[in-house]
């Protein structure tokens, strides 16, 4: 199983990861683009921000995933004693994704243009707003979201209460 907020994050920290290596390799190969290339990137990032905007817009319910969230059915209490290769603390760094958006982003940003170099930031906005639209339904809502209880689904999502910290706060697993 796998804390469906952690899975968010690995892969906004890989796509994040991947522009920054992309970037500085094309400077360093291309010359930098030309005075019209500042109108594109700033669409390019005004666009990027945009797609995280549907994530924060939690009065429009189909429109999100909250829908989904409020769905997930809740694992039996007390917790399954799972494997402990299923359960089990991940990287914070997922590399297959890592390369999945390095490779065509360089050899795009080389080829054809610089800016191109940029394309990993597209869904890194995405899964920064679903990140951070989880870890609000977590907070108001007391569970946490789980993925890969199912391995038929390993999408399908599921819940647990959170557990009280140590210093008092509640925490996840």
């Amino acid at each position: 199983m796998d804390r469906l907020l952690h899975h968010e994050l690995r892969g906004a920290f890989a796509a994040l990861a991947a522009t920054a290596v992309v970037v500085p390799v094309v400077l360093a190969v291309r010359e930098p683009p030309g005075p019209g290339a500042a109108a594109l990137a700033a669409t390019a990032c005004a666009f990027a921000l945009l797609r995280t905007v549907p994530g924060f817009l939690r009065v429009l319910p189909w429109l999100t995933d909250v829908r989904m969230y409020d769905e997930a059915l809740p694992l039996p209490e007390p917790l399954p004693a799972l494997p402990a290769t299923r359960l089990r603390k991940q990287s914070p760094f997922n590399g297959l994704m890592f390369l999945i958006l390095l490779v065509p982003s360089l050899v795009l940003a080389l080829v054809w243009h610089p800016l191109i170099g940029f394309m990993p930031l597209l869904p890194a906005t995405d899964w920064l707003g679903r990140a951070a639209l989880i870890a609000d339904w977590e907070r108001r809502n007391g569970r946490i979201l789980w993925r890969g209880r199912n391995a038929d689904e390993p999408w399908a999502l599921s819940t647990s209460p959170r557990l009280p910290h140590a210093n008092g706060r509640q925490d996840g697993l």
